[in-house]
C-alpha cells in the first residue's frame, strides 16, 4: 500500500509543477483522502506540500490552513524535514495576507507554530523570515483587539540584529523604463514595528529607550520612518509627564516635517500647559496646514477649545460648529464634549462643511489673524516660479522635481497640483509655494501648491 501511495503522490506532486492545480486535487480527493491513515500521509512530505501548495494557487488559502491544522493535525515541533517547513512558512505568510487574515483571527494559539517557522527560516531563509515576521506582526496588530503582548514576546524572540540591515530593491515602470527604488529593511522595520508595539502597551520610558536605538542604528531611513520614530518618542515623553523633552521633540520634528496633525499635537500640549498664545499659533497653522479634511474634525474642535481659553467666544463657537458639521455629514457621533460646547452657542446657518471652512479662513485673512499664520509659514516658505525638471511617477499619486528660476530643486506631489493630472508634463512652466524642511542637515523644499504658468498664490 506504501508503493501505491508513493506513486499517486509523485503523480501529484507532478501535476503541482505543471500547474495542474485542481487536477492534483482531484486525484487526491478521490485516491488517497479516506483511503491512506493520517500517519501515512504526513509522512509523505512531498504530499502534503504539494496539497497545501495546490491549495493556495486555487485560492483556498483557508482550506489549506485547515487541512494543515485539522485534517492532517501536522506537529510542527516534531517536523524536520526543511524543505517543508520552507514550503509550510510560505503557505502561512500568503495565510496571514490582510485578504484572507480575518480567517485567522480565532486560532490565538497560532503563534506558536509562527515561532516554529520562524526559526527554521531565520537560519535558512532571511528574506522569509522577514516576510513572515512582519506579515504575523500586523496580523496581530489588526485583531480586535489588537494582540500586543504576543507581538511584543516576537520582538522578545527575535531582535533587530536577527533582520538584514539592507534595504529591499523594487523595479518601478516610469515612462515605460526600469528604475529601481529602496525600500525599508527588515532591520528599520523591526524598529518602527517594536516602538509602535511599546507605546500601545504604554511602556513609555522602553519607547523611548528604542526609538533612541533605532535613531542611532539605522543610517538611512525609508519614507520618513526617522519622522514617525520621532514623533513616537516626543509622545511617549508627553505621556510621561516630560513636557519639555516633549515640546522639544515636536519643535525639532516640525523642522524637518510640517504635517497639520504634528502641529494639531502640539498645540494640544500647549493648552494643557495654559500657553495659550503659543496653542493658537500653531493650531491655526494646523487648520490652515493643507486645506480642509473631514480627518481634522479634532482638530477644529481643539481649535475651538483654544479659542475658548482665548476669550475668544465666536472664534470658538464657529470652530465647534465647524466639527459639528463634518460629524453630520460624515454620519459620525458627536461627543458629549462637542455638544455641551455648542449648547452654549447661537446657532448658525445651514451650510456644508467645507464651505463653512473656507469662510472662516476668508474672515481670518480679513481680521489680521491670518497674518499671524502667514508670519509663521513665511519662514519656512517660499514663492516663485519654475520649470518641471523631473516625473518621477505618473498617476493620481505620482511625483517629480521643479527647478526654479534661482536653481533650486522643488519636490512636488500631483496631488498638490492645481493641474489635472493628465496634463502634468516634463518641460511645463509652473508657479509654486513650497516649504522648507531640513533633511540630512541640509535645506530642502516640498512644494504646498503648484499652479499652470507663472501663477503663483501668496
Amino acid at each position: 500500500m506504501q508503493t501505491s501511495l508513493e506513486s499517486i503522490s509523485n503523480a501529484i506532486v507532478k501535476l503541482r509543477w505543471d500547474k495542474n492545480f485542481a487536477q492534483a486535487l482531484q486525484i487526491y480527493r478521490n485516491q488517497i483522502h479516506g483511503r491512506f491513515s493520517r500517519d501515512e500521509i504526513c509522512g509523505n512530505h512531498k504530499l502534503i506540500g504539494a496539497i497545501a501548495d495546490c491549495l493556495k494557487e486555487t485560492g483556498k488559502i483557508q482550506e489549506a490552513i485547515k487541512m494543515i491544522e485539522k485534517i492532517w493535525q501536522i506537529d510542527f515541533q516534531a517536523l524536520q524535514n526543511p524543505a517543508l517547513l520552507t514550503n509550510l512558512a510560505w503557505i502561512y505568510f500568503f495565510a496571514l495576507d490582510a485578504t484572507n487574515r480575518n480567517a485567522l483571527y480565532s486560532n490565538r494559539n497560532r503563534t506558536s507554530i509562527i515561532i516554529r517557522l520562524l526559526d527554521h527560516a531565520v537560519g535558512t531563509n532571511p528574506k522569509l523570515a522577514g516576510l513572515l515576521f512582519f506579515r504575523y506582526i500586523e496580523t496581530l496588530a489588526g485583531m480586535l483587539p489588537p494582540d500586543w503582548s504576543a507581538a511584543e514576546n516576537l520582538f522578545r524572540l527575535y531582535n533587530n540584529e536577527t533582520f538584514s540591515n539592507e534595504p529591499g530593491l523594487v523595479t518601478i515602470q516610469i515612462k515605460g523604463k526600469p528604475k529601481e527604488t529602496a525600500l525599508a529593511s527588515d532591520r528599520e522595520k523591526w524598529f518602527v514595528w517594536k516602538t509602535k508595539v511599546l507605546f500601545a502597551l504604554n511602556k513609555w520610558e522602553a519607547c523611548i529607550d528604542t526609538c533612541k536605538k533605532a535613531l542611532e542604528a539605522i543610517s538611512r531611513f525609508h519614507h520618513g520612518n526617522q519622522h514617525w520614530i520621532t514623533r513616537r518618542m516626543a509622545q511617549s515623553f508627553r505621556q510621561m509627564g516630560d513636557i519639555k523633552q516633549a515640546i522639544h521633540e515636536f519643535e525639532k520634528l516640525l523642522q524637518k516635517r510640517s504635517d497639520w496633525f504634528i502641529e494639531k499635537e502640539l498645540a494640544e500640549i500647549y493648552l494643557q500647559q495654559n500657553e495659550t498664545q503659543k496653542a493658537l499659533s500653531i493650531g491655526l497653522l494646523a487648520c490652515i496646514n493643507q486645506g480642509f479634511s473631514e480627518y481634522k474634525t479634532g482638530l477644529f474642535q481643539l481649535t475651538g477649545q483654544i479659542f475658548r481659553a482665548a476669550n475668544q467666544t465666536l472664534e470658538a463657537c464657529r470652530m465647534f460648529w465647524l466639527a459639528y458639521l463634518i460629524r453630520a455629514q460624515q454620519q459620525w457621533k458627536t461627543p458629549n464634549e462637542l455638544k455641551e460646547a455648542l449648547a452654549k452657542c447661537p446657532p448658525f446657518p445651514q451650510k456644508t462643511a467645507e464651505s463653512f471652512y473656507n469662510e472662516i479662513i476668508s474672515d481670518w485673512k480679513k481680521s489680521g489673524k491670518y497674518d499671524a499664520i502667514a508670519k509663521v509659514q513665511s519662514e519656512k516658505t517660499i514663492h516663485g516660479n519654475g520649470t518641471i525638471t523631473r516625473i518621477l511617477h505618473d498617476g493620481s499619486n505620482g511625483d517629480g522635481f521643479i527647478t526654479d528660476t534661482q536653481g533650486r530643486s522643488i519636490y512636488f506631489r500631483f496631488s498638490n497640483c492645481k493641474i489635472p493630472v493628465q496634463e502634468i508634463v516634463e518641460s511645463m512652466e509652473v508657479g509654486f509655494s513650497a516649504r522648507a524642511i531640513e533633511r540630512k542637515n541640509q535645506k530642502v523644499f516640498n512644494a504646498t501648491k503648484v499652479y499652470k504658468g507663472k501663477a503663483v498664490d501668496k
